[in-house]
């Protein structure tokens, strides 16, 4: 193996360094050589259900966030959600993006994750987790008067453009926060031995920076 000097190199232009936080799970921070990225990083954690994968990002948020926006699209028990911040040693406040609109209505999906964005993008939150990307529902899809109506490829478009928006926040220089994505994994139709994918598109694949 040849091993070169890296001095010889001048890079011109700023850009902000990565920097690493140890979380305290040693296997995690071993697997991302010596510990959590902390600046603008957009995760997707997935799993199967009911195996701590928002456990785990509650955790990560209390250990590498100051600042927490949640957008749960699922349903959390705020009693837990506290214990797991208060294990991980956490000191502040958890802001849950709002469900209802100021007339007591449902709120469209794509309104709550990119409110969520838009905390992580002006500063008023530094981590940000989105739970899941399993359960977000369209606005064509949460207005539509039948179960037969089919509306392909709209979930992978709104997770794109939320992938999008985040990166976009996250690597130029415009936050210095973290997002994390759960996600839940499915089997693949179409035959045997097809494999397994997580939910929402291609986009999050390529765009998101650990998975």
């Amino acid at each position: 193996m040849a091993w070169y000097d890296v001095n010889n190199v001048q890079i011109e232009g700023t850009y902000p360094m990565v920097e690493r936080t140890t979380t305290g799970i040693y296997s995690l921070d071993w697997a991302l050589k010596g510990g959590w990225p902390t600046v603008g990083t957009l995760t997707e954690i997935s799993g199967y259900e009911h195996v701590g994968k928002s456990t785990l990002s509650y955790y990560l948020a209390g250990v590498l966030g100051s600042g927490i926006s949640l957008c749960d699209v699922e349903g959390f028990d705020p009693t837990y959600l506290q214990t797991c911040l208060a294990t991980s040693g956490y000191k502040g406040n958890a802001s849950i993006v709002a469900h209802l609109d100021k007339k007591n209505k449902p709120r469209p999906h794509e309104q709550m994750v990119f409110e969520m964005v838009e905390n992580i993008g002006n500063g008023t939150a530094d981590f940000g987790i989105l739970d899941s990307v399993g359960a977000l529902m369209p606005i064509v899809e949460s207005s539509a008067d039948n179960f037969e109506e089919s509306w392909m490829g709209r979930r992978a478009q709104l997770v794109a453009k939320f992938c999008r928006r985040s990166v976009y926040w996250l690597t130029n220089g415009l936050s210095h926060g973290n997002i994390i994505m759960v996600n839940h994994i499915y089997q693949m139709m179409g035959g045997r031995n097809q494999g397994h994918t997580t939910a929402g598109g291609d986009a999050k694949k390529y765009l998101a920076h650990i998975r």
